[in-house]
């Protein structure tokens, strides 16, 4: 059985999941660049992106003057990522780590500016890791700042191909088994609320469909993406609350 390394940097190696494949930046950060606007927010600050995979998202907000840095437990995809901004000339803004997002992260408290999680949380399965990953991202993010959390959502054309029964999972959230052996759960923007409160407050919230034509070359067929964005701000001096 691969372990979860293992299955991502094969990911990384092929061509399975067409997210990992794109270097288009998401749609989802010019959303949250208008709101951390509409507060006074300019680039420069520090941001934590889990799951950055090959730079598509880190390498715009590098370019925009934040301080990126980025997770992945995937090596050869941090590989790709660190080459993108050498050539680019933005090597000085990335900085690149390669653990999971579940474990203690290596950062000292209220240490960034901004949390940026763009279909990464959602990979997570269990109770713990969703915990401490919860936990984690509190911890490290300065009191009041923001988070983006943009998620697949249940209704999304291609997951919803590859969904468990919801009504077999412990608490009645959508568990998929995805081609390249990968795992996930897929969230509402309810269900994200409920996970982050008590940590994070929403600030906004809005649900996300569009065609997406990276999925119709690689497999074919159409798809009608859909995907749950919220914007969290961290709610200070909060004792964690017990494990969901």
């Amino acid at each position: 059985m691969r372990s979860t390394k293992e299955i991502w940097e094969r990911e990384y190696s092929g061509k399975n999941i067409p997210s990992s494949v794109s270097s288009r930046p998401s749609r989802s950060l010019p959303i949250f660049l208008d709101f951390l606007r509409s507060k006074n927010i300019k680039p420069g600050g520090k941001i934590i992106e889990p799951g950055c995979g090959r730079g598509r998202n880190g390498l715009y907000m590098a370019k925009l003057g934040f301080d990126v840095f980025g997770l992945d437990i995937a090596s050869n995809a941090l590989g790709e990522f660190k080459e993108r901004a050498d050539v680019q000339g933005i090597a000085p803004r990335v900085h690149l780590y390669n653990t999971p997002i579940s474990k203690k992260l290596p950062f000292p408290d209220k240490f960034f500016d901004i949390g940026v999680d763009i279909e990464a949380f959602f990979r997570l399965v269990t109770k713990n890791d969703i915990y401490t990953y919860r936990k984690e991202i509190y911890r490290v993010l300065k009191d009041g700042a923001y988070l983006l959390q943009y998620q697949l959502h249940p209704g999304d054309g291609y997951y919803k191909s590859v969904l468990r029964d919801p009504s077999k999972s412990d608490d009645g959230i959508a568990v998929f088994q995805d081609k390249n052996e990968t795992r996930g759960r897929l969230y509402t923007t309810t269900q994200l609320k409920y996970l982050f409160s008590g940590f994070f407050a929403p600030r906004m919230s809005r649900t996300l469909e569009f065609q997406d034509i990276t999925y119709d070359i690689m497999y074919g067929m159409p798809y009608r993406r859909k995907l749950s964005l919220v914007i969290f701000q961290k709610i200070p001096h909060r004792p964690p609350r017990a494990r969901p």
